[in-house]
């Protein structure tokens, strides 16, 4: 058995002014926040990303101006190839992932992880 999470949007860190936070980064690549997979074939015990620095207007906060530096940071690897990685390990054939994912193009070489 494999588990694995899916979110459709991260967050700002830093509280809105209606004390809320903002929907983080949401691109057409969809970079959002972290997944877990979990189960027998999963390749355990490392992050499949590089560390971020999580600081507010650190090297890795996305922005120029001071508003936007708000703790919005980019993971680098994509739900594209998370997905693409699990649907090949459920049969699915490259051009089928190009069908279902069409942004995996983007990616080249790197059209998925090596969790499984």
């Amino acid at each position: 058995m494999t588990v694995f999470t899916r979110s459709d949007f991260g967050g700002f860190f830093l509280p809105n002014q209606s004390a809320g936070t903002d929907h983080g980064w949401g691109t057409k690549h969809g970079w959002r926040t972290h997944h877990l997979v979990m189960g027998g074939s999963v390749k355990g015990k490392t992050a499949y990303c590089a560390c971020l620095q999580l600081t507010w207007g650190g090297a890795d906060d996305v922005g120029t101006q001071a508003w936007e530096l708000q703790g919005c940071w980019i993971p680098t690897s994509s739900v594209d190839q998370y997905a693409a990685t699990l649907l090949r390990w459920f049969g699915a054939s490259e051009g089928q992932l190009d069908a279902k994912l069409p942004n995996l193009l983007d990616f080249g070489s790197m059209r998925g992880l090596a969790f499984l």
